[in-house]
């Protein structure tokens, strides 16, 4: 390619696809633009771990929701100090994990869809004991490690 005459002894300068720096290194390709060429894509970061500690009343349960897209991942623990029903629902209120009178549970599951999935601890069967609950989480996007 020709340069173009800007004024009287200036040239423009032509973009090349390799630079040679001032230090007489070349740098990579990776620091220049080419048509049609993209990155690839960054794997999805998990959120960090959350921790919540509640109590559920006797003859109560508590619901902790996560709206949730398809392909999530939620990792999960929770402790008890007293025997608690622990339950987790999808969207369409099926259960997809039970443990029932449970001092401790973890682990881990996959949304099938969007929409809001529920952690319920069911405390309902108590007559007089409440529970104090502490609960531990991540959600993992689709992709995420």
């Amino acid at each position: 390619m020709k340069a173009k005459k800007l004024e009287e002894g200036a040239v423009e300068p032509q973009r090349s696809l390799c630079t040679q720096p001032t230090n007489g290194v070349r740098s990579s390709l990776a620091d220049v633009d080419v048509p049609g060429l993209t990155s690839p894509t960054p794997t999805p970061t998990p959120m960090p771990f959350t921790t919540s500690a509640f109590k559920v009343g006797a003859r109560s349960s508590y619901d902790h929701p996560l709206d949730l897209h398809a392909g999530a991942r939620v990792e999960y623990s929770f402790s008890a100090d007293l025997d608690i029903d622990f339950l987790v629902t999808d969207p369409q209120d099926n259960t997809i994990k039970l443990a029932d009178s449970s001092l401790s549970d973890e682990g881990s599951f996959v949304a099938k869809r969007l929409g809001r999935y529920t952690l319920v601890f069911d405390n309902t069967f108590a007559l007089f004991a409440g529970k104090n609950v502490s609960l531990t989480y991540r959600v993992v996007p689709r992709g995420g490690r």
